[in-house]
């Protein structure tokens, strides 16, 4: 999920775990509970292309924001020091 949020492209996966959280950061794609669910949302990525690109770009500023090497190396750099002293 990270992997396309990266690159700008919106997603659709199953809403469990770190999915669901990731999900709630923002309007970054869809979390499909059923198959008909998943197929509606597909079929409305594809039929709203400007929609898809601001989810996309929504989705690239969470992970920038959340989940980038500029922001997770500080946090476990805290975590290494507090368990080395």
């Amino acid at each position: 999920m990270l992997l396309y949020l990266s690159c700008g492209v919106p997603a659709v996966v199953s809403p469990v775990g770190m999915n669901q959280e990731v999900l709630s950061l923002g309007h970054v794609g869809f979390g499909p509970r059923s198959e008909t669910e998943w197929t509606d949302c597909l079929i409305s990525l594809l039929e709203n292309p400007e929609r898809a690109q601001q989810m996309g770009e929504n989705g690239r500023r969470v992970v920038e924001e959340q989940f980038s090497l500029h922001v997770l190396t500080p946090r476990l750099a805290g975590y290494i020091r507090t368990f080395c002293k």
